[in-house]
């Protein structure tokens, strides 16, 4: 696999390397700095100062829990 992509790097011309990244599909954004595809209710909750965790999930101890299964499992049914 590494000769295939060193052959394919010494194959490249100049005008290769210099071709811009522009020349691909762009996501567009809004005015806003979001997505055009975000919905209203996840821009405002990104946008909030007031968001708190419910939980800390932290391999060194300091969270309420040392891993991800372990708060899943303490999580209510159907919760979000």
């Amino acid at each position: 696999m590494c000769e295939n992509a060193l052959a394919m790097i010494s194959n490249m011309t100049d005008g290769d390397m210099a071709a811009t990244v522009a020349e691909g599909r762009m996501l567009t954004s809004r005015c806003d700095g979001f997505m055009e595809w975000m919905m209203a209710g996840d821009r405002r909750l990104l946008q909030s100062t007031q968001m708190a965790a419910d939980v800390m999930v932290a391999s060194n101890g300091s969270g309420n829990f040392s891993t991800i299964t372990e708060a899943v499992v303490v999580a209510p049914v159907k919760s979000k």
